[in-house]
């Protein structure tokens, strides 16, 4: 005996086919295509991939700034068929720039002839336009579909009288039916990118003929380096100062880059690509105290910033080091094998001789220091000596004159 079909299932084969019908006879919107690159990104949108007689072919072209900066010399332009009667908004679109998630947009539409009627002309509301008059392939394509819809119900009917079952095979062909829309739309899309400037295109049917439409989006993008400059001034008097090293390491790694400071106390780093920099003094000025600071320098699409700061708000200042007090020698007699004096603990002393060769040494924890005498020291002659503190300059050269020996 043949397996009975129960109404439920017949009701849901039935309601299946239905919706895939119903899907088959909604038109393509909204076809789209995109290009993009370097943050600027351009859409070339109509409202369907076919157009049959009557219709109104709808569309944009969209060129937008993704960027977080503006980009200059923006404009966009539009390629249509002449074929097509088109009106559209102003085009081409030129601006001195396009700021960040800002977007260039141009219109375009046209009114398509309705099929000719019985004495043969067009309908005079149409608009002209000159296309051939076709009949539309999509209702075709929309009832052979929906009779393979029917036909997929029955099968799925007679395998399940056959218990064989039926609503896979039926979920199969359904499955089979919704693609099919996807090849059969007409449309297409191209899309290509340039330097400073990018096009995409896309191609639709129109009474059964295919036509391509084409947009394009040019713009300047920012200067993607910039100089890094500051000034090297005297902490305590404005003055600029000269010689100073510095160095500009890219955290991302890389060789560093190096620059002194000018007679004008400027210090200039040409062409410093995006990123972020550690910045460092390498070598003080002469006679001041070292900058050990470690500055943080970001370069970006906006500018450069130091330390957070506008770049020109940024300076590095250098305090003067101190000169050091000068050593004390204690009386030398001619014939004596040392000469000894005093000073701070941990300067360096440094002794010059009659024939000016000279010799060093260490003030200890005492506050002495000595040197051996180098030859033979004779009566009248001088002996001098100057003293470096710790971080300070050396001292003024102090001076004695050798005594007699009583």
């Amino acid at each position: 005996m043949g397996a009975k079909i129960a109404p439920r299932d017949a009701a849901r084969n039935l309601v299946v086919a239905l919706f895939a019908m119903t899907l088959l006879v909604i038109p393509s919107n909204a076809f789209a295509s995109q290009a993009g690159q370097d943050g600027m990104t351009l859409d070339l949108t109509t409202d369907k991939a076919a157009y049959v007689a009557g219709d109104i072919i709808t569309g944009k072209a969209v060129f937008t700034n993704g960027n977080d900066f503006a980009v200059s010399e923006a404009g966009l332009s539009i390629d249509l068929p002449e074929e097509i009667e088109f009106t559209t908004t102003e085009a081409p679109v030129s601006v001195a720039s396009i700021g960040p998630g800002e977007s260039l947009e141009i219109g375009f539409q046209a009114k398509l002839p309705v099929a000719a009627g019985p004495g043969g002309d067009a309908d005079a509301t149409s608009g002209g336009g000159g296309l051939a008059k076709t009949a539309d392939p999509t209702a075709f394509l929309a009832i052979g579909l929906i009779g393979l819809a029917a036909l997929a119900a029955l099968v799925a009917v007679v395998l399940r009288k056959k218990g064989r079952g039926g609503f896979g095979t039926l979920s199969v062909l359904l499955a089979a039916l919704l693609v099919a829309p996807a090849f059969a739309a007409g449309g297409s899309v191209q899309a290509s990118a340039a330097p400073s400037g990018v096009s995409t295109a896309e191609s639709i049917k129109v009474l059964g003929k295919d036509f391509s439409l084409g947009a394009t989006g040019v713009y300047v993008l920012p200067s993607q380096a910039f100089d890094v400059s500051f000034s090297k001034v005297d902490d305590a008097t404005d003055q600029p100062l000269a010689g100073a090293a510095f160095s500009l390491q890219n955290q991302s790694g890389g060789a560093a880059l190096t620059a002194t400071s000018t007679g004008a106390g400027l210090v200039v780093f040409p062409g410093v690509g995006y990123g972020t920099y550690d910045l460092q003094e390498t070598q003080e000025p002469a006679g001041y105290q070292p900058d050990p600071t470690v500055h943080v320098v970001e370069v970006g699409a906006s500018g450069v910033t130091i330390d957070g700061a506008p770049m020109a708000e940024f300076s590095v200042r250098n305090a003067k080091m101190e000169k050091s007090a000068p050593p004390v020698i204690n009386t030398i007699r001619a014939g004596d094998s040392l000469v000894v004096g005093t000073g701070v603990s941990g300067s360096t002393v440094t002794v010059t001789w009659p024939d000016n060769s000279t010799m060093t040494a260490v003030v200890g924890v005492d506050g002495y220091w000595w040197v051996l005498v180098r030859g033979a020291l004779n009566w009248g002659e001088v002996v001098s000596a100057t003293q470096t503190e710790p971080g300070k300059l050396v001292s003024d050269s102090v001076q004695t004159t050798v005594q007699m020996r009583g």
